[in-house]
């Protein structure tokens, strides 16, 4: 794959994760004015939007599977591919 390919990869991904967040956003704003800015509700809104982002950039970081990691997942031992389906 060549690394402008990896490039438009990446910004989808972001920019997607991006539109989840400010639409989770504007939901926010729309509690918030509903409860007509009451500080409670102000501050659990915004809680709760910190960590629905927090857990988008979370989701995004890359997980590096290794291919013992793999088989130690999944319980398959003495097979060079636990994916293979000629067994």
């Amino acid at each position: 794959m060549t690394d402008h390919l990896k490039l438009w990869i990446s910004f989808e991904l972001i920019f997607s994760y991006f539109g989840l967040a400010c639409a989770s956003l504007l939901l926010m704003l729309r509690v918030v004015a509903i409860w007509k800015r009451n500080k409670v509700s102000l501050a659990l809104a915004t809680t709760v939007w910190i960590i629905n982002v927090a857990f988008l950039i979370q989701g995004r970081s890359p997980l590096h599977w290794t291919r013992d990691l793999i088989c130690a997942c999944f319980g398959v031992r003495g097979r060079a591919d636990p994916f293979r389906m000629d067994s």
